[in-house]
């Protein structure tokens, strides 16, 4: 069963890193898309103890904070709190992805139950 995605703040700058203002958060909930402010991995590496702190002491309602090169979002860091409440929702896009990918490869052949006991040597007495 899909859970309500947690409403978090709209994006705004949380923390200064470096001569790096850092905006972390999305606005506008499901499907919405934002362009996010993204710490350069060496100053995330630099401050992913502190980053770490925040997450344990806000839980849920600490923002994300976007990781990448060159201002463009490579991950995500995001507190075990969130990520848990996300997490039915990650597997749910899984779930599709794959359902996409089998019905590409699908070539419609369809068998019958007898079919498969009979292609896999099985005789339908024996299951009763």
């Amino acid at each position: 069963m899909l859970r309500a995605p947690v409403a978090l703040e709209p994006a705004r700058p949380v923390q200064e890193f470096g001569q790096v203002a850092v905006h972390v958060g999305y606005a506008g909930g499901v499907g919405s898309k934002v362009v996010p402010e993204v710490l350069p991995v060496s100053e995330a590496r630099a401050s992913l103890s502190r980053l770490l702190a925040r997450f344990r002491e806000r839980g849920v309602e600490a923002e994300p904070v976007f990781v990448g090169s060159h201002r463009q979002p490579d991950g995500v860091l995001l507190s075990m709190a969130l990520f848990e409440e996300v997490a039915p929702l990650i597997d749910d896009v899984l779930a599709a992805a794959e359902v996409r990918r089998r019905l590409a490869e699908d070539n419609g052949r369809r068998v019958s139950h007898a079919e498969l006991l009979a292609d896999l040597g099985i005789d339908p007495a024996q299951l009763r």
